[in-house]
């Protein structure tokens, strides 16, 4: 699961106030996994059922502390003091009789000052303000059970007074020796333990800042904040950054922080130029070595080679393993077993427990705690979740499809709302003949994003396939409602179209799509087809000199082009064409033997024969080949 968070040690206090009020933890055993299996899934003792003398509120107080769900726990342990405050208002004898707490000294809001804590006990023996005055044992032994209650709940309110304020106070400390001044004041007593020539005390205070705080949500300095405020703090921050870096320019850690800060701040310039001053400092800097990596990554520049020192400078760098792992698939796939395999490896490497857990971390926490808008949690199901989907792709390219089906669906475990999960499986699925079950991940995806897309294209190819047609057109024309351009969707309705022998239907859906889309050359092929299918010959070649404009070597659209203008009774400018989109070299059998067709009826037969030997060659079973071998043998016969 996810880090200790501040309900954490709200949890451990409602163990203590447990104690104090009845002489005993909530959960006893000589086994300790019993114990630790109790605080995990056993409610504690009823407080009320234990103590009937001990007021309701707070054993309903005591209760919420001791929630199993942390949500359900108070907000915070200031909230926590103000509830025993209050409850304690209501009975005098449990608070003002023998129990004074300062306000003062019971903020517990973590500000520098309010940390004095006073708690007196009155009885006819003197106490001196600002300590606890127990009265002798005999006392205690004569007093009445409501009595000993009293003192029991004030012990319990002031040890926890005492707890809550020292949290406050260590949660502003961090874990220095000397607070961390305010934002606006920050820059300032940087620079002046720099001019001071206390450098080191500045970098260390800097290195504070970046700290985890309670859970994993931020470092201290940035966590719980407002936008606003944040924002104050990462530019004092980086204020205080650069006037070390200044003046301690070969220090790489320093620099390593202000690439940080400047990354969490969203300056992608700045933060590579800090990352670019480490790694001259220091080549094999881990943490620099993959944040420049991750900048370069996201503006479309190659990083392999900064994953690859990250990873192996420090192997447990999961999402470095992860990034280096999804740069060679990406560079080998389909081109190079000895990348592929590596790449395996690395995938293999990002996943938990493929290293020692002590030694395994997120590169990119550092910035992500400072942002504090991003999750560790979040960042890390998605890496996991596209390191599954790769090695799923992996899988699948070599056969083991049993395989590639656990990772498929591990991704979707770990990350559930991810829609790339979801898609890839359906994507698998349908490969695998498994309808039904591809339009459920089809569908879970979409409910992730209605927006178009591959889910929603499948979606409708999926339902044509199993019979659904009326429901598939459906989904195609929503989502062209929504994305006019959405090509594939368009494509996928002119196909529907077809299937139902619905010709003129197919033709508008694809006039209208190169209406809104004219740039796509996809569309104008796919049109021009069904142009020439319905005898628009004209029309057919206007369209296919457009695909050409854009793409002058696509060789399909040049072969049509040469059969649209044969159709058109243009012999020349056919053959043209045709020999220029089918040179000898071509290995379209296709192409091909329908070149060789269109000699053989201008009694080029020479040319027509050596086509036709071509395609025999690539394609020996081609039945239009062989039936023109056999004419043209009989031809030569007879001449």
């Amino acid at each position: 699961g996810d880090g200790p968070t501040f309900r954490s040690d709200l949890y451990s206090l409602g163990i203590l106030l447990f104690e104090l009020l009845t002489g005993s933890v909530p959960f006893r055993s000589p086994d300790a996994l019993a114990v630790l299996r109790s605080h995990l899934e056993v409610p504690p003792p009823d407080l009320s059922a234990i103590r009937p003398d001990i007021p309701a509120g707070v054993a309903a107080i005591v209760s919420k502390t001791l929630a199993k769900d942390p949500t359900q726990r108070h907000e915070s342990a200031a909230e926590l003091r103000r509830a025993l405050i209050q409850e304690l208002g209501r009975s005098p004898d449990a608070s003002s009789k023998f129990l004074q707490v300062s306000r003062d000294g019971l903020a517990g809001t973590g500000t520098p000052g309010a940390s004095t804590i006073r708690v007196e006990r009155r009885n006819r023996h003197a106490a001196t303000p600002g300590t606890i005055a127990v009265a002798p044992s005999a006392d205690l032994g004569e007093a009445r059970p409501a009595a000993r209650l009293r003192f029991r709940l004030g012990l319990a309110v002031a040890g926890l007074a005492i707890i809550v304020a020292t949290m406050g106070l260590f949660r502003w400390r961090g874990s220095g020796s000397v607070a961390i001044p305010a934002p606006g004041e920050l820059p300032g007593e940087i620079g002046r333990l720099v001019e001071e020539g206390r450098s080191d005390e500045a970098k260390e205070l800097l290195r504070r800042l970046l700290e985890p705080g309670a859970g994993e949500q931020g470092a201290f300095y940035f966590r719980g904040v407002n936008p606003a405020e944040r924002t104050r703090r990462l530019t004092a921050a980086a204020a205080a950054y650069e006037s070390v870096v200044a003046t301690r320019g070969s220090d790489p850690d320093a620099w390593y922080g202000l690439a940080v800060i400047r990354s969490a701040q969203g300056d992608s310039v700045k933060a590579r130029a800090a990352c670019e001053k480490v790694m001259a400092l220091q080549p094999r800097h881990a943490l620099a070595s993959f944040l420049l990596g991750f900048h370069r990554t996201a503006s479309g520049q190659p990083s392999e080679d900064l994953f690859r020192v990250a990873a192996d400078a420090d192997p447990g760098l999961l999402d470095a393993q992860f990034y280096l792992g999804s740069a060679l698939s990406t560079k080998g796939f389909g081109k190079d077993e000895t990348t592929m395999a590596e790449a395996e490896r690395r995938l293999r490497l990002s996943l938990p427990g493929s290293t020692d857990p002590a030694r395994a971390r997120l590169a990119l926490a550092p910035v992500l705690r400072c942002a504090s808008g991003g999750s560790l949690a979040a960042y890390r199901r998605q890496s996991q979740s596209n390191a599954h989907i790769l090695l799923a792709m992996r899988a699948r390219k070599k056969g083991r499809f049993g395989e590639a089906e656990d990772h498929h669906r591990e991704a979707v475990a770990v990350d559930p709302r991810s829609i790339g999960a979801h898609q890839d499986f359906a994507i698998f699925l349908e490969d695998r003949g498994r309808h039904e079950e591809a339009l459920r991940e089809c569908r879970r995806a979409l409910e992730l994003d209605p927006r178009p897309g591959i889910a929603r294209s499948m979606l409708g190819r999926l339902l044509a396939r199993t019979g659904r047609t009326a429901e598939a057109e459906r989904e195609y024309r929503n989502a062209l409602v929504r994305d006019g351009k959405d090509e594939r969707a368009r494509l996928a309705l002119a196909h529907l179209l077809l299937r139902r022998r619905d010709l003129p239907g197919a033709i508008r859906e694809l006039e209208s799509g190169v209406r809104s889309a004219p740039e796509n050359p996809n569309l104008r092929l796919f049109l021009a087809e069904r142009l020439r299918d319905a005898a628009r010959h004209r029309e057919a070649e206007v369209e296919l000199r457009r695909v050409l404009a854009v793409r002058p070597d696509d060789a399909e659209a040049r072969f049509k082009l040469g059969l649209t203008l044969a159709a058109l009774d243009q012999p020349e400018r056919a053959e043209a064409e045709l020999r220029r989109a089918v040179p000898l070299g071509s290995t379209d059998p296709r192409h091909l033997i329908e070149t060789a067709k269109f000699l053989a009826d201008r009694m080029k037969l020479t040319d027509a024969e050596t086509y036709c030997r071509r395609t025999l060659s690539i394609a020996p079973e081609n039945a239009d080949a062989v039936k023109l071998r056999d004419t043209l043998k009989v031809f030569n016969l007879v001449k």
